[in-house]
């Protein structure tokens, strides 16, 4: 099999496992529409309602009730639109960044288990190659980081 075509077989195989552990660590109040939703808002700071809504495969209406949900609950804060005040833009807030973060720490701690199975060598060649995909296809490895940084400017 090709690179390119193990790529495509491997890379949605891993990122199924990484949301199915993701799910099962989130908050038991919290339902999986509202979990992806505060997902979508930490990739998207300032994302609008019809973004979330698309992103969803919802309806704006839908999408207003959850997030109003979610702001109630104070996960998500809305804010009215820099460059158009009559877009709303949506942020995680603190307490719903914490919430991700826990998730995602419990989800790293199974990674790590399972990767500490793998050869030390092994490990390194495939962190190499994981880095050179990201440098190949002019991604950041920060990228979520510098946006998390970028959020606590919202409050």
């Amino acid at each position: 099999m090709a690179l390119a075509e193990k790529v495509l077989e491997v890379i949605p195989l891993l990122m199924d496992y990484i949301r199915s552990e993701m799910r099962s660590d989130r908050h038991p109040d919290l339902s999986l529409p509202q979990f992806r939703t505060l997902l979508f808002c930490r990739r998207q700071p300032g994302a609008s309602l019809s973004a979330l809504a698309s992103h969803q495969g919802i309806s704006l209406a839908s999408a207003s009730r959850m997030v109003d949900s979610l702001v109630k609950r104070h996960l998500l804060v809305r804010k009215i639109g820099q460059d158009d005040r009559r877009q709303l833009e949506l942020y995680l807030s603190q307490r719903g960044l914490n919430l991700l973060s826990g998730a995602e720490k419990d989800t790293v701690s199974d990674l790590r288990e399972k990767i500490k199975k793998l050869p030390d060598s092994e490990a390194r060649k495939i962190e190499e190659s994981l880095s050179r995909l990201l440098q190949i296809f002019n991604l950041s490895e920060n990228v979520a980081t510098s946006k998390n940084r970028d959020l606590k400017k919202h409050f």
